[in-house]
């Protein structure tokens, strides 16, 4: 027998209704199935001459099953936080942004993934 159960717990029943020669007996198993995490990474580029304040935000999303929404947002030290680009990954599975911090803190970005049927939810950060 194979099956493909949910998320979480399930449990399984083998019976045998027994015969002239052998007593009925029955056993039980529970099982807990767990998503796995997908891969998720972030990366940042500074820009070179007139464009040095401008950041490139990269994420890259690997497999999952039907979800390929990522989120990448921008939080400078001491600041709020705030959505950059929120949207379907393209075929290469990246997905990209472009920041101007106004101010010379410390920035972190991050990349969200919500998760699916299949896959837990994810976040990767990195900080310039």
């Amino acid at each position: 027998v194979s099956d493909s159960p949910p998320e979480g717990s399930c449990g399984y029943v083998a019976s045998f209704a027994g015969d002239s020669t052998y007593a009925a007996t029955s056993a039980a198993v529970s099982v807990t199935v767990q998503r796995p995490i997908t891969a998720l990474t972030i990366s940042q580029v500074r820009g070179t001459g007139s464009a040095k304040k401008t950041v490139t935000i990269t994420a890259h999303l690997g497999t999952t099953h039907v979800n390929r929404v990522v989120t990448i947002t921008a939080t400078p030290s001491g600041g709020a936080s705030v959505t950059l680009v929120s949207g379907t990954v393209a075929a290469d599975g990246n997905l990209v942004a472009t920041y101007q911090p106004k101010t010379t803190t410390t920035t972190t970005y991050a990349a969200t993934f919500a998760g699916d049927d299949w896959y837990l939810p994810a976040t990767a950060l990195v900080t310039s």
